[in-house]
């Protein structure tokens, strides 16, 4: 009888080890996945921070390089603007410039002199519903903190969907700026951008870049205001 007991015993306890240990194993498995899709639950975005671009440089070099009509909107936008005179300093690559890393490489500059767009959505309580797409442009060493723009937006970040990019924003991934975007899109700008004089942001398409001062880009981006949603970055 004592035998029996025992095992039982031990039966049991390897039962519950057992499915700890699957139970753990799936929370790791659900967050890595929630983490690559920016759909965390709120509770634990503190310790699975949400990747900010879903693109490596190698497949950003694989990005199909069009775009000429998103080109020709930037360039009546800055016409609009009285700003015609940065259309000659575009710089059009043969191949692609669609990350920070890839376009320092074709500038021969820092990373961190690259204004990245990242394109979030403030939703309602069902996706599709009061969606309020976003453009932040930010630092290209910068990288959102979660915590921040929660206090900012009073929700988490939601990047958009690589394939919704084009429609909800005005323009494809690796060319997203702030210049000709949809009328509801709103634009705004980091503080890790205010560490320079001059920034360079993507022109429609990925392969174009166009060298802005932050006065030129305060008055020509249409942006909402400046907001600190970012950590990565020193001064």
């Amino acid at each position: 009888m004592r035998l029996l007991v025992f095992n039982v015993r031990i039966t049991f306890s390897s039962f519950l080890s057992l499915s700890l240990s699957l139970f753990l194993f799936c929370l790791v498995c659900f967050a890595r996945v929630a983490a690559q899709t920016a759909r965390l639950p709120v509770f634990l975005l503190p310790y699975f921070p949400v990747p900010l671009v879903n693109n490596t440089p190698a497949r950003a070099e694989r990005i199909q390089i069009t775009g000429t009509v998103n080109m020709e909107k930037v360039k009546r936008h800055l016409c609009s603007c009285g700003a015609d005179y940065i259309i000659p300093k575009i710089c059009e690559f043969p191949e692609s410039c669609a990350t920070a890393e890839l376009a320092a490489e074709r500038l021969s500059c820092s990373p961190s002199m690259i204004a990245k767009s990242l394109s979030f959505t403030l939703m309602g309580k069902k996706r599709g519903v009061d969606c309020i797409p976003i453009v932040i442009l930010v630092s290209g060493d910068a990288k959102v903190n979660n915590n921040k723009y929660r206090n900012k937006f009073v929700r988490r970040p939601v990047l958009i969907r690589r394939e919704e990019v084009e429609e909800l924003v005005g323009f494809a991934p690796g060319g997203v700026c702030p210049f000709g975007v949809n009328e509801n899109v709103r634009v705004y700008l980091d503080i890790s951008l205010r560490r320079f004089e001059t920034v360079h942001v993507a022109a429609g398409t990925a392969n174009s870049t166009a060298p802005m001062s932050i006065k030129e880009l305060e008055r020509f981006s249409g942006f909402v205001e400046w907001v600190d949603v970012c950590d990565g970055w020193t001064e």
